[in-house]
C-alpha cells in the first residue's frame, strides 16, 4: 500500500476546493463544499497537520489519525462551525472520532483503518467489501458494518448499492446526521419534495446550526408553492453562513419573479463568491437576457457551460440568446444542436432549431427538424406551425394553410397561427378570408402588432386607407419603436399626398431600424418629389446598399440622375433596374430619353420603337413616356426629336 496516496488523499479533504453542483452524481449533487473557507490558519494548525502527514508516511496510522482528528478540530474551531459539509466528509470526521473512541472494539477500529487504507485502491474493491460483508458478526456493531459498507458503495459511485445500506443504516439509527443528510439529497435529486423536507426538518432538529438543512427545507418549501416559508429558511441558513453561495442563488431565485434588480444581486454575490459555481451564472445570464443585454448574457452562460457542460438546458438557453436577441442564427443552431447531442428526446430543442434553420434560410433542414419534433410529441403545436412557415417560404400557401389549420384545430387561441394563415390567404388572393383571420388573431390578443400591421396592409389593398391608418396606429401604440408600421404609417400619408407626414414617419422608421431599406427608399421618393435631388441620391444609394436587388430603388435612381443632367448614370442605374427586372417598362424608356438628350437621335429612334412593342405585347402602361418627351417640348429642348417620337412610334 503507497501510504504517500493515503496521505495525499486525506490532505485534499482538509485543503478543500471549490465545487460546482454536479446533477449527474445524485449523492454530492447537494450537498456543498465550503466554497470560501478563508480558514484562519494558525501555526498550531500546520504544525499538526504537517506532524500527522509524516506520521502517516511512517506507517503509524493510529498515531496519525489522532493527529489528524486534532487538526480536524482546530479547523473547525478556526472557521466556520457552522460549515455545509458533504456526506463523505461527515462521515469521515466520523470515522474519525470512532477511532479514537474508548467504546470502539479494536477489531472494529482495525477495519476503520483499512477503510482509510482501501480508500485509493480500486483494484481490492471486491474483496474488501467481501470481507466487510463476513466481518458482520455480532447485532450489535451492524451499524457499523453498514456505514462502512454504505461509505465504500459512495465512493466507488455504486448508488445501488448505496442506497440499500442506507436505509438499513436509518433504520438502526435515524438519528446518525450523516445518513439523514444523505437521504435528503437523494429525495431532493428525486424530487421527492414532502419526505424530503421531512429529513430535512430531522437534520436541523439533530445539528441546530445545519444551513444546508435549512436551505433545503426552503426549496422544498418553495417547491411546494410556499413561498414565504421558504424565504424564512433560506435566511435562517444565511444567517448561519452568510457566504453560502448555494443559499444566496436561491435566494435569488425567489426574488426573480418579485425584484429582478434583487435577484440579480444574490446571483452576483454567489458567482463572486465561487465563480466555478454553475446555477448563479446560468441565472445571471437569465436576468441579461431579459434585459436584452445579449453579450453579458451570453458570457455568463458561457461560464455555467464551463463549469457544467453536460447540461443540456445551458446550451439552449444560449442559443435563445443568439437568436432571438444576436440574430445570429448560425450560433443558435450550434447551440440547439449540442442541446441535441445531450439529450436527443427534447422535442423542444429539435423545434428551436427548427426555427433557426427556417430564420437561416435552411428550409429542408428545417422541415427535418419540425418533423423530428412531432415524432417526439404529435401534437406539439410550435412545431406543426414551423412547418406552415416553411411551406409558406416554398410558396406552398395550400401546404401551409393546412399546417396552420391544423395548429388552429389543437390550440384555437395561438394568434400567431392565425397571422400566418392570414397572409397565405392574401398570396392566394382570399381577401375576405384573410381579414377574418388577422381579426381573429387580435380578439385572441390585442396586443399582436403583427395581426394589426398585416390588416393595415389589406386595407390598403382594398384602397381603405383611413381603415389602415387605425390599424398602424394601433401597432405602433403596442410598441412605439416598431419601424414596419411608422414605414406603413408614412406610405398611407404619401398616397394622400401629405408628404410632411410621410417624410417625419419614414424619418421615425429610419430611426427605429437603419437596416431597413424600404424606408430610404420611399423617404428618397419624396425627395425626388421635392425635387431635393441630392438628398434622394443619397437615400436610394443607401437602399440599394441594404438591398441590391430591389429594381425599384435603380430605375428611380437613374430618374434623379436624369434631371441632375447626368444621362450616363441615367443609362448606367436604369440598365442594372432592367436587369433585376425586364418588366420595369419605366427604366427602358429613362434609357431611351437620356440616349436621347446624349444627341444619339437614331439610336434613340431604335430603342423607343424596341420598348413601344415590347410594352405593348404585354400591355404596359407608356403615358409616362409620351409625358416625358412632352416635357421636352414645353421647355423647347430637342423639339422636332420629341415631336417625331411622339408622332412616328408612341403614337400610331
Amino acid at each position: 500500500m503507497c501510504r504517500r496516496l493515503i496521505c495525499i488523499t486525506i490532505l485534499s479533504i482538509f485543503i478543500g476546493s471549490v465545487h460546482s453542483q454536479n446533477i449527474k452524481n445524485p449523492i454530492n449533487n447537494n450537498i456543498l463544499g465550503d466554497d470560501s473557507l478563508n480558514l484562519k490558519i494558525d501555526l498550531n494548525y500546520n504544525e499538526n497537520l504537517r506532524y500527522a502527514i509524516e506520521l502517516l508516511h511512517m506507517d503509524s496510522i493510529k498515531s496519525g489519525t489522532e493527529n489528524l482528528l486534532q487538526v480536524y478540530r482546530l479547523k473547525y474551531k478556526n472557521s466556520h462551525d457552522n460549515r455545509v459539509e458533504q456526506y463523505s466528509e461527515i462521515e469521515f470526521y466520523n470515522f474519525l472520532e470512532l477511532l479514537v473512541s474508548d467504546k470502539v472494539t479494536e477489531p472494529d477500529k482495525n477495519l476503520i483503518r483499512e477503510l482509510i487504507g482501501e480508500m485509493v485502491n480500486l483494484s481490492t474493491y471486491t474483496q474488501y467489501m467481501l470481507k466487510l460483508k463476513n466481518l458482520v458478526s455480532k447485532e450489535q456493531d451492524s451499524e457499523l458494518h453498514y456505514r462502512l459498507l454504505l461509505y465504500v458503495t459512495i465512493l466507488r459511485d455504486d448508488y445501488n448499492s448505496a442506497f440499500q445500506y442506507l436505509d438499513k443504516v436509518l433504520n438502526i439509527n435515524p438519528l446518525l446526521l450523516s445518513a439523514t443528510a444523505l437521504k435528503v439529497a437523494i429525495l431532493y435529486t428525486q424530487k421527492q419534495w414532502e419526505e424530503c423536507r421531512i429529513y430535512a426538518t430531522k437534520t436541523t432538529v439533530m445539528f441546530p446550526e445545519y444551513a444546508w438543512g435549512y436551505l433545503i427545507h426552503g426549496i422544498c418549501n418553495r417547491a411546494l408553492g410556499q413561498k414565504e416559508e421558504a424565504k424564512r429558511d433560506i435566511i435562517k441558513a444565511l444567517e448561519l453562513y452568510p457566504n453560502y453561495p448555494f443559499a444566496l442563488n436561491e435566494m435569488g431565485v425567489i426574488w426573480l419573479s418579485e425584484d429582478v434588480d434583487k435577484a440579480f444581486t444574490y446571483f452576483k454575490r454567489a458567482h463572486d463568491l465561487n465563480p466555478a459555481f454553475d446555477w448563479p451564472s446560468y441565472n445571471l445570464g437569465l436576468i441579461y437576457a431579459l434585459k436584452f443585454q445579449a453579450d453579458s448574457s451570453i458570457k455568463y452562460y458561457s461560464k455555467a457551460i464551463e463549469s457544467n457542460p453536460n447540461l443540456s438546458t445551458y446550451f439552449k438557453r444560449r442559443g435563445d440568446v443568439y437568436f432571438e436577441l444576436k440574430k445570429d442564427f448560425k450560433s443558435a443552431i450550434d447551440d440547439y444542436t449540442k442541446s441535441i447531442t445531450l439529450d436527443p428526446n427534447e422535442a423542444i430543442y429539435y423545434e428551436n432549431r427548427g426555427y433557426a434553420y427556417l430564420y437561416n434560410n435552411n428550409i429542408d433542414d428545417a422541415i427535418y427538424d419540425f418533423n423530428k419534433a412531432l415524432e417526439l410529441y404529435d401534437k406539439y403545436v410550435e412545431a406543426i406551425k414551423g412547418l406552415g412557415d416553411c411551406y409558406y417560404q416554398k410558396k406552398n400557401f395550400f401546404k401551409a394553410i393546412e399546417c396552420y389549420s391544423k395548429a388552429i384545430d389543437l390550440y384555437d387561441k395561438y394568434d400567431f397561427a392565425y397571422l400566418m394563415r392570414g397572409e397565405a390567404y392574401i398570396n392566394l388572393r382570399q381577401e375576405r378570408k384573410a381579414l377574418k383571420d388577422f381579426t381573429k388573431g387580435l380578439e385572441i390578443n390585442p396586443l399582436n402588432k403583427y395581426c394589426y400591421t398585416d390588416r393595415g396592409n389589406l386595407y390598403m389593398l382594398q384602397n381603405n386607407v383611413s381603415a389602415a391608418m387605425l390599424d398602424f396606429n394601433k401597432a405602433i401604440q403596442i410598441d412605439t419603436t416598431y419601424a414596419f408600421a411608422y414605414q406603413r404609417l408614412g406610405d398611407c400619408y404619401y398616397f394622400g399626398r401629405d408628404y410632411s407626414n410621410a417624410l417625419k414617419n419614414y424619418d421615425k422608421a429610419i430611426g427605429y431600424d437603419t437596416t431597413y431599406f424600404y424606408s430610404f427608399h420611399a423617404r428618397a421618393m419624396i425627395y425626388l418629389n421635392q425635387n431635393s435631388l441630392d438628398l434622394a441620391v443619397n437615400d436610394f444609394l443607401k437602399a440599394i446598399k441594404l438591398n441590391p436587388i430591389f429594381d425599384s430603388s435603380f430605375g428611380n435612381l437613374g430618374w434623379v440622375f436624369y434631371l441632375k443632367g447626368d444621362f450616363k448614370s441615367c443609362i448606367s442605374y436604369s440598365q442594372k433596374a432592367i436587369d433585376l427586372n425586364p418588366n420595369a417598362f419605366y427604366a427602358k424608356f429613362n434609357i431611351a430619353l437620356a440616349t436621347l438628350r446624349l444627341g444619339n437621335f437614331e439610336e434613340a429612334k431604335k430603342l423607343y420603337t424596341l420598348y413601344y412593342k415590347e410594352c405593348k405585347e404585354s400591355k404596359n402602361d407608356f403615358e409616362g413616356a409620351i409625358g416625358d418627351l412632352k416635357d421636352l417640348i414645353a421647355k423647347q429642348i430637342m423639339v422636332h426629336e420629341a415631336k417625331y417620337i411622339i408622332q412616328n412610334i408612341l403614337v400610331k
